[in-house]
């Protein structure tokens, strides 16, 4: 790259007209540089159908730069969708249906030299949001312990990761919130006080679609054992007959939790219980 200054001066009978003023034009006979994509990252997922592609321009001597845009629906930018000279840095494109997209730059300056396209990169167009996920547990209406899991079903999306967002209120219009949490997981787990609890959940996918509210469950948490249970026959050190044996107890009561569900029987010949001859689940 050289600059240069050039003048002239008129003559006539023997007089001149004195110079003319100074001017300078540059001889550049080397490209630019690479511009620098900024704009959507690669692999990005958008919710935009007109995304703005921004890009940085190089460091150059022949300014003005113009700036050449490519956007194509394949790797080998063959099916081209925008293919555009701009003189700026950033372009807003046409409507773009969803699909996956690359897009690449490169720049021309003042003297006419092109430099080499970017690297391309890819993004994805996605305006579909997902599906609100079907809730597991708690169980509408149901019971829980302290240390409540919820959980729920994972949804199918294009625009990964899905993130969900849980609420947890003690209010059924969700004005005493006790739980807020966004999370790439579909399970959550959360020490709850006893106390009757509404929650719902929704997914976000990455492009920044969100699939709206599940429906409102309730549950409520019963943090209280139920009382002991108290041994009635055959009395403690009876010798009963060989045969079958009747064992009974009283009923044990929950009365300020979520009832009683079911009693667990062992039977061993020691009393620690290490190997149980016989452990029965009464509903």
């Amino acid at each position: 790259r050289q600059l240069y200054y050039w003048r002239v001066m008129q003559f006539r009978s023997g007089e001149n007209s004195g110079w003319s003023e100074n001017w300078s034009f540059r001889v550049d006979t080397v490209p630019p540089g690479l511009p620098t994509l900024v704009w959507p990252a690669d692999e990005e997922n958008e919710n935009d159908a007109t995304p703005n592609l921004d890009w940085s321009l190089p460091p150059e001597n022949s300014y003005p730069l113009v700036s050449h845009i490519q956007v194509a629906r394949d790797i080998f930018f063959n099916d081209l969708v925008e293919n555009t000279l701009v003189l700026d840095d950033n372009f807003i494109t046409s409507f773009l249906p969803d699909n996956v997209y690359y897009w690449r730059v490169r720049v021309r300056d003042n003297a006419g030299n092109w430099g080499n396209f970017t690297t391309r990169r890819s993004f994805r167009v996605d305006t579909v949001p997902p599906a609100v996920p079907t809730q597991s547990t708690p169980e509408n209406n149901g019971w829980a312990n302290e240390n409540v899991t919820f959980s729920w079903s994972q949804v199918q999306e294009n625009s990964l990761p899905v993130t969900y967002h849980l609420l947890v209120s003690q209010t059924s219009d969700f004005t005493s919130i006790v739980v807020d949490v966004w999370t790439t997981e579909n399970t959550h787990t959360v020490t709850l006080y006893e106390y009757p609890y509404w929650w719902k959940v929704e997914a976000r996918d990455d492009a920044g679609n969100g699939s709206g509210w599940s429906p409102v469950w309730t549950f409520k948490v019963d943090n209280t054992r139920p009382t002991q249970v108290q041994l009635a026959a055959p009395d403690n050190n009876q010798h009963v007959l060989e045969g079958t044996i009747t064992l009974r107890w009283y009923h044990a009561s929950d009365p300020f939790g979520s009832g009683l569900l079911a009693y667990w029987l062992e039977v061993d010949n020691e009393p620690t219980f290490a190997s149980p001859k016989i452990y029965e689940n009464y509903n």
